[in-house]
């Protein structure tokens, strides 16, 4: 997955990666902070895609919304893939991503829509409480929506302990007699050019005599 994908358009236009217009793809986060991506026009719902327990977003954003511990870790809530090196065979992935819905916060005030998220979230920590929502957070300004996870889900697969076996024996034990051959050939061959030398200092040596 590109490391940008779940940039907001503040985030991406401070990218290492950013070049103008070249992140458009990130104009429609405008609104949704670092970490979370809109299914908005996909579904036609409220709802957002991340990794689990909001890793790599903006941690300190959610645990303040939520009030809770966020305490993510790569090993469990990241996605990666273990590819091995030499032959490019998969060993081991997973893919990790996390379902919820933002409540937007004009929906919250505003009367066109009656103020629908409203009651729902009226004790809720990150209820903003006032019309006035922008709010500032440590990657940028972006609406006070409230992100409420629902579930996440890991897919992926190991490869077995008899494929691992057999995949050793028959790879890298053909790896090392390869090697066995190359070092024994080295060797052969140099003892040979040893032999040959002597053959030829010896033979020098007798034609020398010779004409003596």
């Amino acid at each position: 997955m590109d490391s940008d994908a779940f940039l907001n358009l503040t985030d991406a236009l401070k990218s290492e990666n950013a070049d103008g217009i070249a992140n458009a793809k990130m104009f429609y986060m405008t609104n949704h902070p670092t970490g979370v991506a809109s299914r908005q026009r996909t579904d036609a719902m409220d709802l957002f895609v991340s990794f689990p327990h909001f890793f790599a977003a903006d941690t300190a954003f959610f645990k303040n919304q939520l009030d809770i511990d966020l305490a993510p870790d790569v090993l469990i809530h990241g996605s990666y893939l273990a590819v091995e090196p030499l032959s490019g065979r998969a060993f081991t992935g997973r893919k990790r991503l996390q379902l919820g819905a933002f409540l937007s916060g004009r929906k919250i005030t505003d009367m066109r829509f009656n103020g629908i998220y409203s009651k729902l979230i009226a004790n809720y920590p990150g209820n903003p409480g006032v019309a006035d929502n922008n709010v500032v957070t440590p990657t940028g300004t972006c609406k006070n929506n409230l992100y409420i996870p629902i579930f996440w889900a890991s897919e992926g697969k190991d490869i077995s302990n008899d494929d691992s076996s057999s995949y050793v024996t028959k790879f890298y034990g053909t790896r090392k007699t390869s090697l066995a051959t190359q070092i024994a050939l080295v060797i052969i061959s140099s003892l040979m050019f040893l032999v040959f030398l002597a053959l030829c200092i010896r033979a020098s040596r007798n034609s020398a005599g010779t004409a003596v």
